[in-house]
C-alpha cells in the first residue's frame, strides 16, 4: 500500500468531510448573496473580504476531500503540504 492510498474507513471519513465542506461553501455563498440584497443590515466591506477568504478555504477543502473520496488516494502535492514528506511507493 502506497503512503497516499486511502483505506476504506477513511474514505467514509473524507466523504463526510467533503459533504460538510460543500455545505459550508453553499451556506457562505448564500449568506453573501443575501447580504448584498439586504436593506436591514448595512453592507460592510471587511465582512465581505473575510467571508470570501473563508469561502475560498472551504472550497479548497471541499475539492481536496472530494478528490480523495472519489479516487481513493491523496494527491502528491496535498500529501507534501500536509505531512512535509514525499510519497514512498
Amino acid at each position: 500500500m502506497s503512503d497516499n492510498e486511502i483505506r476504506p474507513i477513511f474514505r467514509l471519513l473524507t466523504l463526510a468531510l467533503s459533504i460538510a465542506a460543500w455545505y459550508a461553501v453553499i451556506i457562505f455563498v448564500h449568506g453573501e448573496v443575501a447580504s448584498f440584497n439586504s436593506t436591514v443590515v448595512p453592507f460592510k466591506w471587511y465582512v465581505f473580504f473575510v467571508t470570501v477568504l473563508v469561502t475560498i478555504l472551504f472550497f479548497i477543502a471541499a475539492v481536496a476531500f472530494t478528490f480523495t473520496t472519489v479516487f481513493g488516494y491523496m494527491p502528491r502535492m496535498l500529501f507534501r503540504v500536509l505531512t512535509g514528506k514525499t510519497i514512498k511507493n
